[in-house]
């Protein structure tokens, strides 16, 4: 009798961990529909009831985001009862629309998810914040896009942010600077508080241009609102991964632009070595800057010339560095000098 008392009990309690609960939600999901930031935080609730034979409670209830809370009680649910989940989103710097979740786990195991949904009508300080480029109807994310380096024959993708004012719908209009780049919205129309996400699609063999990159883009709000100019920047550098020993050898083997470059006070060390990241100086088979000048050797052929008068540095490789000699004093990097050093402008021949 004992062995199959204790069955039982076993059987009793298996049956009562895999009992699932009868549960009707009266109302779940919810829609905050259009509310102001300025308004604060709003409150919302879903409400279920326990049609099964057994008590439950809510053993958790958690959102999706910290930009929402929520309340529930832990007292038991008797059948037939009802049940309370409420939560609370906080607007603050958060214009545009939102999609959240918040996620409710019963005592038997049971889950469920509750969606929130709304429309921040942003106050103008977040708009200023979060979209600081005004073009008229819509606000936009970014001023300047920055690609940075890319390789010929690449791409590069990035986004843009707008956030629309007008309570009536817009269909916003963009117009790129070239055809190497493409800006699409992410929907044709939007309405209040809507926010476009632009994709923007930098196709560097399209574009078909070395060196500095610069391309204008052009938003509107719709086709006869005012313009805001967004610039595109990058540096499309030469793909020489697929050239021989041979064929880097014929390469050019410096690109620089004709800006002056400062080679700044004295060094400790007899070496003045130019940052290619700031001065564009490129090594078209290496990608590397010109590695250093030597100071002794670079002040023997400053000192050669009279001031004014140009000069030519031989440097390694291919590179050769033509200055002028501004100053009648010599470059003053030796250890044993004090003084600037003699300015120079640079090119290569």
């Amino acid at each position: 009798m004992g062995k199959a008392a204790l069955t039982a009990v076993s059987l009793l309690a298996a049956m009562s961990l895999c009992a699932t609960a009868e549960i009707r939600w009266i109302d779940r999901d919810y829609d905050f529909g259009l509310m102001k930031e300025i308004a604060g935080p709003k409150t919302g609730t879903s409400r279920f009831v326990n049609l099964g034979p057994d008590t439950v409670t809510i053993f958790s209830v958690r959102p999706s985001c910290g930009c929402t809370t929520a309340d529930y009680s832990d007292a038991p649910i008797a059948p037939g009862d009802t049940a309370v989940v409420s939560y609370t989103y906080n607007p603050d710097m958060r214009p545009g629309k939102f999609d959240k979740s918040v996620k409710v786990r019963l005592s038997n195991g049971d889950r469920y998810s509750i969606r929130i949904t709304g429309n921040v009508l942003g106050t103008p300080e977040s708009l200023a914040t979060l979209y600081p480029v005004d073009a008229g109807d819509i606000r936009l994310s970014d001023a300047v896009i920055q690609a940075g380096d890319v390789t010929f024959g690449r791409t590069r993708a990035f986004f843009v942010n707008a956030y629309s004012l007008p309570l009536d719908s817009i269909s916003p209009v963009v117009v790129s600077g070239s055809q190497g780049l493409a800006v699409t919205p992410s929907r044709p129309k939007a309405g209040p508080g809507d926010i476009i996400t632009y994709s923007v699609n930098f196709d560097s063999r399209r574009h078909g241009v070395y060196g500095p990159v610069e391309i204008p883009v052009t938003f509107r709000a719709d086709a006869a609102s005012e313009p805001a100019t967004v610039t595109f920047h990058a540096f499309v550098l030469p793909d020489t991964e697929a050239l021989t020993l041979h064929q880097k050898g014929k390469h050019p083997a410096c690109d620089l632009t004709p800006d002056p470059i400062d080679l700044g006070m004295r060094h400790r060390s007899c070496a003045h070595r130019i940052d290619r990241d700031q001065q564009r100086l490129r090594s078209a088979p290496h990608t590397a800057a010109l590695r250093a000048v030597r100071c002794r050797k670079f002040r023997q052929a400053a000192q050669g010339n009279k001031t004014g008068q140009v000069g030519t540095y031989k440097g390694r490789g291919r590179c050769r560095l033509t200055f002028r000699r501004s100053l009648p004093d010599s470059c003053g990097c030796d250890n044993r000098r004090s003084g600037p050093p003699a300015s120079s402008d640079f090119s290569v021949g």
